[in-house]
């Protein structure tokens, strides 16, 4: 296979890619640009011929994550994305085409590149006769990032030292409990949190003497 007919089967895939909907088709053109990349590899094809490979290569990622992002992780089941009849998680459909958790994640974060910032890059990259990587895309990937709306931070549970203590009670000996006191204080966080635990257990024993009538 000469250059001039490996680029032109490139140009083709890579003008048909958009159209792809499937996972098992969008799986056929990924193993297509790996076994185009060993080719031009071995043969020491010229630059602008890897640099097309690359971009078939970024364009079939990005497609995959597209197609992914669609699937429901769970109990979704959309079939009409994988040819099997047999309703499957997404989980089932990526493992089924060989696409790894890391590989699909990685195609799901180029799918949300807008793309004239997606078409913009790989023109540059093409203009350089540059190889298009994925660092050529961390840039976009780190603003996504950015402008992502950050999940609210789940706040901490207070902690009930007085039924910890009470169950470390429950097994400790009559000579250990002052023992057990300062190791479950040694376990609090800060220095606030030991003050208010023993002035609890200050109040307890001031009420404890208090029921026995001392």
């Amino acid at each position: 296979m000469n250059e001039l007919v490996t680029l032109r089967k490139i140009e083709q895939s890579i003008m048909a890619i958009k159209e792809v909907k499937s996972l098992d088709e969008i799986k056929q053109i990924i193993d297509q640009v790996k076994a185009m990349e060993a080719y031009v590899k071995s043969a020491k094809m010229s630059t602008e011929l890897q640099v097309h490979v690359s971009e078939l290569s970024a364009r079939s990622k990005r497609q995959l994550g597209i197609i992914s992002t669609k699937l429901e992780s769970k109990q979704g089941r959309r079939s009409d994305f994988v040819s099997s009849a047999d309703e499957v998680t997404k989980t089932e459909a990526l493992a089924k085409i060989g696409a790894t958790r890391q590989y699909a994640s990685e195609a799901e974060k180029l799918a949300k590149i807008p793309e004239k910032v997606f078409e913009e890059k790989i023109a540059n990259a093409k203009e350089a006769a540059e190889k298009i990587t994925k660092s050529l895309f961390k840039d976009a990937l780190d603003e996504l990032e950015k402008s992502a709306p950050q999940k609210p931070k789940k706040e901490d549970e207070p902690v009930d030292w007085s039924c910890i203590f009470k169950s470390r009670m429950s097994y400790a000996d009559e000579d250990d409990y002052v023992a057990e006191l300062f190791i479950l204080a040694n376990d609090m966080p800060d220095d606030d949190s030991r003050v208010e635990f023993f002035q609890g257990c200050i109040k307890a024993c001031k009420r404890a003497i208090a029921e026995m009538g001392y």
